[in-house]
């Protein structure tokens, strides 16, 4: 009979540590016992206490090591994906799910009092904005073009929150530029 291994039969045991196992190394002769392991990002060889858990994995750990999924989190491209699962039907029914629990409403209460206190000036700014547009006095945003670029207008800048009707036009790209 050929080294196959027929279905339902325990792979041979591995005596030598430097045989590779999927990625993995061992350092000791047993069976399914798995102390080493290659990240898949960095390429360097760590314990298998570096790696979080993850159940639906073969050896129960993540591909890569913690060190590399602190960089991913703290990276641009994290933050992309979040915003397009927040977009997704099922990011979307999350949030619908939070803001309207007992719990997540009164945690949104609670950010909206502690913002409100801390940005004072600000808040005050924006409501008497918001107060100008709607009797009249200042023309509604959308129907203003940008004052750098000349696109369509997206929201009022406030140079200075001191002043809350000198404001100034902008469109999306050009408000976060300002504040940049």
């Amino acid at each position: 009979m050929h080294n196959q291994i027929a279905c339902g039969q325990r792979a041979p045991f591995v005596e030598r540590s430097s045989v590779p196992l999927f990625g993995l190394t061992t350092n000791r002769p047993q069976r399914g016992r798995i102390v080493m392991k290659a990240c898949s990002v960095c390429q360097v060889s760590k314990p298998l206490d570096a790696f979080n858990r993850q159940s639906s994995k073969r050896d129960g750990r993540q591909s890569y090591c913690r060190e590399c999924a602190k960089a991913y989190h703290k990276s641009a491209k994290c933050r992309q994906a979040e915003r397009h699962y927040k977009q997704s039907p099922r990011g979307r029914a999350m949030r619908l799910r939070r803001e309207t629990s007992p719990e997540g409403r009164e945690a949104i209460r609670q950010y909206r009092r502690s913002y409100e206190s801390q940005n004072r000036e600000k808040r005050r700014a924006h409501k008497t904005t918001a107060r100008a547009v709607n009797a009249g006095r200042l023309a509604p945003v959308t129907t203003l073009k940008c004052a750098d670029c000349g696109a369509g207008a997206t929201a009022y800048h406030h140079e200075d929150y001191s002043v809350p009707l000198a404001v100034v036009a902008l469109c999306r790209q050009c408000h976060v530029n300002r504040h940049a």
